[in-house]
């Protein structure tokens, strides 16, 4: 979900079901090539079949960049697309000289889909300001912005889960389902 002024809508868990068939990759992000995976499902009919799986370590950034631009339906990352708005902003006045300001400790530390997951399943995300989370979220934030998506020089990767990248949950997604964490 971007954090945008209003309310927020989550992307749904699944595709729809369509007549044609729809392939979707999920990419385990590692902040290195070693520990990130990635699994192709075709979806059709209402079921799921993983079609591949392609475990470390050939998951290179050069090799992830490729996945990115594949053109499939959605791709689900399990990193966070984007920071607190708080903290952006805080480093900014930080950075050119002026003052960090007085920002609560929440606003530096949550986004509003963090706010979201825990009010729908009560399971506090990692903090991609605070958390270790914030080198896989470095990670992919530089590769997609490598990426040009529209083939286009100055596009813009659009992080609200309409588009073909999504954020994605795995353990609020188990728990949600009542698979636990």
């Amino acid at each position: 979900m971007k954090e945008t002024s209003g309310q927020k809508k989550p992307a749904p868990a699944v595709p729809p079901r369509r007549a044609r068939a729809a392939v979707t990759v999920g990419i385990d992000v590692s902040s290195q090539p070693a520990g990130t995976a990635v699994c192709w499902v075709r979806w059709a009919g209402g079921a799921a079949v993983v079609e591949r799986v392609e475990p470390q370590p050939e998951l290179t950034d050069e090799r992830v960049a490729a996945i990115l631009r594949e053109p499939v339906e959605k791709i689900g990352l399990d990193v966070p697309l984007g920071w607190p708005g708080g903290f952006v902003e805080a480093v900014a006045r930080h950075h050119a000289g002026g003052p960090f300001g007085n920002v609560k400790k929440e606003r530096l530390a949550r986004r509003e889909t963090d706010r979201w997951v825990h009010r729908r399943i009560h399971q506090l995300p990692l903090s991609v300001s605070t958390d270790r989370i914030a080198y896989p979220a470095m990670r992919v934030a530089r590769l997609l912005g490598e990426v040009d998506v529209n083939e286009e020089p100055d596009h813009r990767v659009d992080r609200s889960g309409a588009g073909k990248f999504v954020e994605v949950y795995p353990a609020a997604a188990r728990q949600a389902r009542g698979r636990g964490a």
